[in-house]
């Protein structure tokens, strides 16, 4: 779970899912939340097309 969520949005049972989403509505349309969309963009880059081609090419020019 680390390498996909924000530590912000980790939760470890039901509870804090209740509290997380109390929170998350409470900053919604603020400056937190863009600066959090923000962040789980940044967890998301791995796993782009774009990014997952270029390692792809990397590993390939390296068997060559």
């Amino acid at each position: 779970m680390d390498a996909y969520a924000p530590p912000q949005l980790r939760a470890s049972d039901g509870h804090e899912v209740i509290e997380k989403l109390a929170w998350l509505r409470s900053i919604a349309g603020t400056t937190e939340h863009a600066d959090l969309i923000a962040t789980c963009l940044g967890y998301l880059e791995p796993f782009r097309c774009s990014t997952q081609v270029a390692t792809a090419v990397k590993l390939l020019e390296a068997l060559s």
